[in-house]
């Protein structure tokens, strides 16, 4: 299987699928480096879990709206492996929220063709190490001016030492013959787990 490195989530849509037609999410992905897209599906709910005045139990939801469980794959990759928080309204309500996997960069296995290998799909390396650039706090601001503050301190200190002795060796020496002593060059250096996750027919595609 050949990897790809720099795909981004484009849209999704929900059906049934496979040989035994059932209920899944279809993620749709671009490859950014060839314009190809590929796909993933995913194991989903798409009828009524309670009954309603307007609908019955076990009916379909209307398009594009899904439900899981906390042991499904796609909860698995969308909380734990891509690290969204889950939805405000409940595991029904992800329709609200999909457009939260744009901002993120993506690798993955092709299983065959245009299909992706679930298993592998995740953030990818580049994503992951700009995350943790934009998180690292910018030390270099706070040190450096207080470092250089030191280092002009010190410089100013020296060059006073340094002027008051030659200030004081030519009102000694004046008239005399010459005493300084060479100073000489020192040659010594410096010193995600406790849970185990039931699949639940996600082998299905």
């Amino acid at each position: 299987m050949s990897k790809l490195n720099n795909l981004r989530y484009d849209s999704y849509s929900t059906g049934r699928y496979g040989s035994k037609l059932s209920e899944g999410i279809n993620l749709q992905f671009l490859d950014i480096d060839t314009g190809a897209v590929y796909y993933v599906i995913f194991n989903v709910c798409l009828k009524r879990k309670r009954s309603s005045k307007k609908h019955a139990k076990d009916s379909f939801l209307p398009a594009k709206r899904f439900s899981v469980t906390k042991r499904r794959k796609f909860f698995r990759l969308w909380h734990y492996t891509c690290g969204l928080p889950i939805p405000s309204r409940g595991l029904t309500s992800f329709h609200d929220c999909m457009g939260k996997l744009k901002d993120i960069r993506f690798e993955a296995m092709i299983l065959e063709g245009e299909k992706l290998d679930k298993d592998t799909l995740k953030p990818s390396i580049a994503h992951n190490f700009q995350k943790n650039i934009r998180q690292q706090p910018d030390k270099a601001r706070t040190i450096s001016p207080d470092k250089h503050l030191e280092k002009t301190k010190t410089e100013t200190d020296f060059e006073d030492i340094l002027t008051t002795c030659k200030t004081n060796y030519g009102i000694s020496n004046h008239g005399k013959k010459e005493t300084r002593v060479p100073i000489h060059t020192s040659n010594t250096p410096y010193e995600d787990t406790n849970e185990q996750w039931a699949s639940e027919c996600d082998e299905l595609f």
